[in-house]
């Protein structure tokens, strides 16, 4: 009885060992928008998690995590690279915080990640000015096939140069024709957040905005990524959705589109 009594008492005291290396860690959304926050997670154990969560104005999200935890915060392409089983460790990026005794209780204000700072304007698009000739594919859903038509943009921006206008024209279908003019409001194009913007050394660019919604025949709740990319002479839009409870993005449409010659 005695030896069972001091087996109890050990075991309880490896639980309590193991319990007081936790450390909670939370990430604060203290900006006024919804973001997109991607955590790829190393334990000491060697596992490898990865936490993807949108966390509105205010939110908060907590994780309790063992010491000698490395916790990276990984932007879109990260974030994919590593949906697909890869190592990001690979790329030569550091971890955002390596987890310490002294972290307990610690917050991160989202406003203090680098990766949110990003300069962007109206002006910046300038260079994709002028009439795009090319295709739309697009998966059916009912079908589960792609379909392709003509299609062509014209992009202009406002007198003021504060919008950018983004006329679809369809030829075999123009019914279906539109005209949608985007404002930059802080961090966000329209009403989508402004993920990522780089210029490329040849003058284009790759654009990228995410925005909580609906997709599909049943109006599922879900991510939809915007991914904009002007190159020399080619212009594209890439329309991704990720449904809630899955970690796959989904190719809901792309336009390929060709400077036309004026």
């Amino acid at each position: 009885m005695k030896n069972i009594t001091i087996f109890l008492a050990l075991l309880f005291f490896a639980f309590s060992v193991n319990a007081q290396e936790k450390i909670s860690i939370s990430f604060s959304n203290d900006i006024k928008d919804v973001y997109h926050l991607s955590l790829i997670i190393y334990t000491p154990d060697g596992k490898i998690q990865t936490r993807v969560s949108n966390l509105n104005p205010n939110e908060v999200k907590s994780y309790s995590l063992p010491v000698n935890t490395e916790i990276y915060i990984a932007d879109n392409k990260q974030e994919a690279f590593a949906m697909k089983g890869n190592d990001i460790k690979s790329t030569g990026v550091k971890p955002y915080i390596v987890v310490k005794d002294s972290d307990a209780k610690r917050v991160v204000k989202l406003s203090s990640i680098g990766q949110n700072n990003i300069s962007f304007q109206i002006n910046d698009l300038s260079a994709s000015v002028g009439i795009w000739k090319g295709n739309l594919t697009y998966l059916d859903y009912k079908s589960g096939k792609p379909y392709t038509m003509s299609a062509n943009i014209n992009l202009s921006l406002t007198e003021d140069k504060s919008g950018y206008i983004m006329r679809y024209e369809y030829p075999d279908e123009p019914h279906a024709n539109s005209v949608d003019t985007t404002y930059v409001n802080g961090k966000l194009f329209g009403k989508d957040k402004i993920v990522e913007f780089n210029k490329t050394s040849e003058g284009g660019f790759a654009f990228i905005t995410e925005i909580e919604g609906e997709d599909g025949n049943d109006h599922r709740k879900a991510i939809l990524r915007h991914t904009y990319t002007l190159k020399a002479n080619t212009f594209s839009t890439v329309k991704d959705v990720k449904f809630y409870g899955t970690d796959k993005w989904i190719k809901r449409n792309e336009y390929l589109l060709n400077r036309a010659e004026k």
